[in-house]
């Protein structure tokens, strides 16, 4: 397993008087000196910048550039060799972590994940040697690394209706799939404060929130929108999050909304993430600097966690996620910021927050933690309630490893292998063929097959979390939605062509019982 010491870089000062220091393995430390860092490269960086956060795609020489500037204004000749030399402190199984702490808040606003070695020619932050994380400063003590496997993780979704539609559905769907058995997750959708503070009641390890963020330049602050209780925009500060975190088993908090990451250049700690990390004893984050397209935030989703289910540090997930965002990009890769929009903050001197504490019996099995015995068999996890029907509810509903256990409807218990149709009453399973003599449930066996013999990566990931949201569409029954099975069959077709098209062929052929949204999808 990759594991890593730090290399803590600092920057303190203000315009004009900036000085960085560097301490190493080994006992390297390095005393200030100056930043290189004059105000007509800053103002140039400042323009590129703006282009960035604008949503233009830079040329890979533009990034490159971008990349170079920052490389050398931290890494002058002596800090380099000071690098140089904590490699060789370093036993052969570990790397080195950069660790960085950028002071003034008008540098620590910059993206130093596009740190570009342009003697090594690569950017350090998308090599596992070289992950890059964000070093936050804070009076409280950081919670000690006791997170339990198996994973709790708490996936919390919000869609006010006053703010942009988003498709959440997909970002669900990519982490269920990279986690699979690994962990069990609980659904919090159309999540209100007082519905996620309840649901912080019970023992989970990560909090992932899919949803709005915004940044608030002329205020200096960040928030998260939840919802109120009729739907619209609740907005919620990090220093709020971490109230709610306090006492919990939390250690890794993903935001995963655009500007969730992002910073005031006029004081530290104003972003919903540096702020959280500042107020709570939370041992990481995870949080966006920039707008982050709908695909490359899915691929860094199914990168990072499917890497943490392997028992990956979060520094060295994280790396992967941003692999996975480079190898869907392709050719273009490095043209594209969406790698290094993920911001990593971390206060834990061990990056392996998830596994080192658990321990194993002979046979590599598990034995309980104290943790995992307080929680006595907890097997429901309260969520925003599904309506069924006239007057029901479900509430409670528990996901391992993505599949729906425990869900009773009167005394109907555990329904599966079909649809399941409640209106009016009605109850039934839909299986019967159609008109191409395969069933519903025969045509997404074959897609799933498609997507299993697909080489292993993102675009794989990918596939099958498309054709698994084309089936939670088709088990809907006549509440498919034409715009989402559209939204899933377009993800389909750059990533995997074969299986759009067999998934168009299935569609306009339909079997019988298969709601006529997908035929009028597919065209």
């Amino acid at each position: 397993m990759t594991s890593y010491e730090d290399f803590c870089v600092t920057v303190n000062g203000e315009p004009g008087s900036y000085q960085v220091e560097a301490r190493g393995p080994g006992e390297i430390s390095i005393a200030p000196l100056p930043f290189a860092f004059d105000q007509d490269e800053f103002a140039l960086l400042q323009t590129e910048l703006e282009s960035i956060k604008n949503g233009e795609a830079p040329s890979r020489q533009q990034m490159q550039a971008v990349g170079a500037l920052l490389f050398s204004a931290l890494m002058p000749r002596k800090i380099l060799r000071g690098l140089a030399r904590s490699y060789d402190e370093l036993p052969p199984e570990k790397h080195l972590r950069l660790k960085l702490a950028i002071r003034p808040p008008e540098l620590n606003i910059l993206p130093w994940e596009l740190l570009y070695d342009p003697d090594e020619e690569n950017f350090l932050a998308a090599r596992l040697s070289t992950p890059i994380v964000r070093m936050v400063e804070s009076g409280v003590p950081s919670a000690s690394l006791l997170a339990r496997r198996p994973l709790r993780v708490l996936y919390v979704q919000a869609a006010p209706s006053d703010l942009p539609e988003l498709d959440l559905m997909a970002s669900e769907n990519a982490l269920r799939q990279a986690l699979g058995k690994h962990a069990e997750i609980v659904s919090l959708r159309a999540a209100t404060p007082p519905a996620l503070r309840q649901a912080l009641r019970q023992p989970f390890h990560i909090l992932h929130y899919d949803g709005h963020a915004m940044f608030d330049a002329s205020a200096g602050a960040g928030y998260l929108c939840l919802q109120d209780e009729n739907g619209y925009a609740h907005q919620i500060s990090g220093e709020l999050l971490a109230t709610y975190l306090e006492g919990t088993p939390i250690r890794l908090v993903t935001l995963a909304a655009c500007e969730s990451g992002m910073d005031s250049q006029e004081k530290r700690f104003a972003g919903i993430a540096q702020q959280l990390m500042k107020s709570s004893n939370l041992p990481a984050a995870i949080a966006m600097q920039f707008s982050i397209p709908d695909r490359s935030a899915i691929a860094f989703v199914s990168g990072f966690y499917g890497a943490l289910a392997d028992d990956y540090p979060i520094d060295a997930a994280v790396t992967e996620g941003r692999k996975a965002i480079l190898e869907l990009i392709g050719g273009e890769a490095f043209t594209a910021p969406d790698w290094a929009t993920a911001v990593l903050f971390l206060r834990a001197k061990d990056s392996d927050i998830f596994g080192g504490g658990a321990s194993k019996t002979a046979s590599g099995a598990q034995t309980k933690s104290k943790e995992e015995k307080g929680m006595k068999n907890e097997k429901k996890s309260q969520n925003s309630g599904i309506q069924i029907g006239k007057g029901s509810t479900i509430q409670g509903d528990v996901f391992t490893g993505g599949k729906k256990s425990g869900v009773s409807i009167g005394s109907i218990s555990n329904v599966s292998g079909g649809q399941l149709n409640v209106a009016g009453g009605d109850i039934h399973t839909t299986t019967v063929s159609g008109s191409g003599g395969l069933t519903i449930a025969q045509v997404f066996e074959q897609l799933t097959q498609k997507v299993n013999s697909l080489p292993d990566g993102p675009a794989k990931m990918m596939a099958a979390t498309a054709v698994q949201g084309l089936k939670t569409e088709a088990d809907k029954g006549g509440q498919a939605d034409e715009k989402t099975v559209a939204q899933w069959l377009g993800l389909l077709a750059p990533i995997a062509p074969e299986i759009h098209q067999a998934a168009l062929a299935n569609f306009r052929n339909p079997p019988a019982g298969l709601s006529p949204v997908f035929k009028k999808a597919a065209g």
